[in-house]
């Protein structure tokens, strides 16, 4: 979504992905707090691994 997001020519919805991108680079969450988005679209409500 973010990429198609920048290639949008609507500049306010382009900023916003970039900010979005560089804070999940700032902030990325510990290793066993992550899901995959196939994961996550699979599986929307299931728990997060390590956390069942």
């Amino acid at each position: 979504m973010l990429r198609a997001a920048s290639n949008d020519h609507n500049v306010a919805l382009r900023r916003l992905s970039g900010w979005v991108v560089a804070l999940a680079e700032e902030v990325s969450p510990p290793e066993d707090c992550r899901r995959s988005v196939s994961e996550l679209l699979e599986h929307p409500r299931a728990p997060r691994r390590g956390r069942e």
